[in-house]
């Protein structure tokens, strides 16, 4: 019985082990996903959330496999990042559904504003 149940501890554990250094391995990829993504096309701006708690606000310049560069506009030296040391990378701006939320109630508050004016002060 005791045979058996070693067995099924370490069956557990090989079955479980390689899911944590698979989830450790994944944000890094994620990231250095992210990272090459946002380097091609448009190159937009990204702010970079550091595991030490700095954020860092610029364009992706270089990028290798260790890491990537972010350039900043107004003329400062670039700065290497490591993909190690990133906690999150993410476009600069407003989400879209955000704009859309911001155009919707726009457009809303000019057809209540219209509709007011056209009863006049005498109501509908």
């Amino acid at each position: 019985m005791r045979f058996q149940s070693t067995i099924i501890a370490y069956l557990i554990l090989a079955l479980v082990v390689p899911n944590y250094v698979v989830a450790a391995e994944a944000p890094q990829q994620n990231t250095r996903d992210k990272v090459t993504k946002y380097s091609e096309g448009k190159n937009p701006i990204v702010v970079v959330k550091l595991k030490n708690g700095e954020k860092l606000k610029g364009r992706v310049g270089q990028v290798s496999e260790d890491g990537f560069t972010i350039a900043y506009k107004d003329g400062r030296q670039p700065t290497t990042v490591a993909y190690e040391d990133v906690a999150k990378v993410k476009k600069a701006g407003l989400h879209p559904l955000i704009i859309v939320g911001i155009a919707g109630g726009a457009v809303f508050g000019i057809l209540v504003g219209a509709m007011l004016a056209s009863c006049g002060s005498g109501g509908c």
